[in-house]
């Protein structure tokens, strides 16, 4: 069924997976797709056009990105049917710009309001990436550098408090042998270090500290505490030396792959710190200080009671819709800050932490942290003219962006209003299932609990603590690699037979499947992508045969979905009547996805 679907379904794909820059967050791709593309370097916009649509161009570089756009995990195989199922569906893609654009389809007010919406949030990250993308760049000679560097590791305790007066207060209670843990837990700002004690756990490496710290921590030696050390525009730290350590480093050679990638993400993530302080200036942000201060006290407060706060998570209970429901009407309605731009109220800056992930609102309960993110909110009018300064909207990458998501929003209009307009009787619908009754079932299905790591001697150590009678949810929620599961201890609903075979590869099922429940998996279980599974089967549910009244849903919208392919594609094959295509095939071979694709079927 899932087949009959696939000119919808790769028309939508194509339509919606993003562009040049790939600024929103595709999961399980990041990665993947960083690895691939040093493979593939035609640009999009500039490289040969291997097919021209009726006036569309598809360009060699269009072909080979849009390819990596495509998440890990639903890209086609990489071979003549996998590359000609690609190619169609930006054919059709070109296509249904024709016949939108012959249809006279325009935005409504709500199609436009979307737009504008997306557009302003893509050329943010198109900003984003052009400014991370020059922070990131390294030179050989700073690669050296810092190799020989690494053979040095410092352990640190260190905190931070808002003045310097708190600062030298408590460097000179440290260095009269006050205890470290004991002021970090009562007087640190940062989340991270309060929780523990001030104890970093882990040996830093020059060039990967904060610089001010890094350059006060290399001129101490152990047993030292410095003095303030200014940290930002409105905090200070302060850190005692304990140790230093040494190692033999690898090669550079070996090394440098890791180095790079260290270095930059270190650039970037202050360039980024540095960019959004900025912008807040630029916006003439002012806050309310004493608002402020109210939010991250009732905020942090709950969270240290821990009343209303979820048991796995650690993070606050909230309302969903938007609400927070620790704030009286009147105190959402106090506000928070102004700037050049407008004022943000306590609702407007609370709402959304509301919406996030509960294992990120924790990190924002300080006055510090709501400062950053309030105001990096509140610049955003401020990088919008950044943006505009840079014409980044001008670039051809963002054109074809911002055009692209309006077809998009376009034809899912065209396709809700013209061809899944119509749909089967219901004689046609029960004839089917009594044709196809055998094919109408529940498959069997089963529920585990299971820990996944990449590691394989990790994989057999937790193995064996399992076997000799461990927590497993403990385990799991300390070491799974798989987020879905691993709050809740590694308990996963049922699982269809054969399902997850593209996730976990058929070791999955062959284990899962292969006896009854209660059992343990003998030995870590290999899965695709290099990875291991220790697993406990819980419970099984057998197949089941689905009834006309169960099965009618399933029979109803796979009819459904072959009538509107047919009417689809009927539409595509009139417009490309209208716009005849011209294939360049000495183009379409430098395409460098495997096999080209097979002129019959284009």
């Amino acid at each position: 069924m899932k087949r009959i679907l696939s000119v919808v379904a790769v028309l939508a794909l194509a339509l919606v997976a993003g562009t040049e820059a790939a600024p929103r967050k595709a999961a399980g791709t990041s990665k993947k797709a960083a690895t691939r593309s040093s493979k593939y370097v035609y640009n999009p916009g500039n490289s040969p056009v291997a097919i021209d649509a009726g006036g569309r161009p598809i360009t060699v570089g269009m072909i080979e990105q849009k390819w990596l756009q495509i998440p890990a995990n639903e890209r086609p195989p990489q071979d003549s049917t996998g590359v000609d199922e690609l190619v169609r569906a930006l054919i059709d893609k070109a296509y249904m710009g024709w016949i939108l654009q012959e249809k006279g389809y325009q935005l409504t007010p709500s199609e436009q309001k979307a737009y504008d919406e997306y557009k302003t949030t893509t050329l943010r990250n198109f900003l984003y990436a052009a400014k991370m993308k020059e922070a990131g760049k390294v030179t050989e000679s700073e690669l050296r550098s810092l190799w020989k560097k690494q053979g040095t590791d410092y352990y640190l305790h260190q905190l931070a408090v808002k003045t310097r007066a708190r600062a030298d207060s408590i460097s000179s209670a440290l260095k009269k042998g006050a205890d470290f843990g004991e002021l970090a837990r009562t007087f640190s700002i940062d989340p991270q270090t309060q929780l523990s004690a001030g104890v970093i756990g882990v040996g830093l490496n020059a060039g990967f500290m904060y610089p001010a710290v890094e350059s006060t921590v290399v001129a101490m030696k152990p047993g030292q505490v410095s003095g303030p050390i200014e940290g930002g525009t409105d905090y200070f730290w302060v850190v005692r030396l304990d140790s230093i350590g040494t190692h033999t480093p690898p090669p550079f050679e070996k090394a440098r792959g890791a180095l790079q990638s260290r270095l930059a993400q270190s650039r970037q993530n202050e360039e980024r710190k540095n960019s959004i302080q900025t912008y807040i200036r630029q916006a003439g942000v002012q806050f309310v200080d004493s608002v402020l201060e109210f939010v991250a006290a009732r905020y942090d407060s709950v969270l240290k009671t821990g009343e209303g706060v979820d048991e796995t998570s650690g993070a606050p209970k909230v309302d969903l819709s938007g609400k927070f429901p620790r704030f009286s009407a009147e105190q959402r309605q106090r506000v928070i800050l102004r700037s050049r731009f407008g004022q943000m109220t306590v609702a407007e800056l609370m709402d959304p932490i509301a919406r996030m992930e509960g294992i990120f609102r924790p990190k924002l309960r300080t006055p510090e942290a709501l400062r950053f993110y309030a105001g990096s909110i509140a610049a955003g009018p401020a990088i919008d003219e950044d943006m505009l300064a840079h014409r980044i909207d001008k670039e051809n990458y963002a054109i074809r962006d911002l055009r692209d998501r309006r077809e998009y929003l376009l034809a899912q209009r065209f396709f809700a209003t013209e061809i899944a307009r119509d749909t089967m009787p219901e004689d046609s619908i029960k004839a089917f299932y009594e044709t196809k009754k055998d094919s109408f079932f529940l498959p069997e299905q089963a529920k585990i609990q299971f820990i996944v790591v990449s590691d394989s001697a990790l994989a057999d150590s937790l193995h064996r603590q399992v076997k000799l009678g461990d927590d497993m949810a403990r385990i799991a929620g300390e070491f799974s690699e798989d987020s879905g599961t691993r709050m809740a201890g590694g308990v996963s609903e049922f699982f269809e037979n054969h399902a997850h075979d593209l996730l976990y590869g058929s070791a999955f099922d062959s284990v899962s499947f292969a006896v009854p429940p209660p059992y343990q998996s003998e030995k870590p279980v290999l899965l695709s992508g290099k990875r291991w599974m220790i697993m406990k089967g819980l419970g099984r549910k057998e197949k089941q045969m689905l009834a006309y009244a169960d099965a009618r849903k399933f029979a109803r919208d796979f009819l459904n979905s072959m009538l509107q392919e047919r009417k689809l594609r009927a539409e595509l094959d009139g417009a490309r009547k209208r716009h005849p295509l011209k294939i360049y095939w000495d183009q379409v071979k430098k395409v460098r996805l495997g096999n080209p694709p097979d002129e019959s079927v284009l």
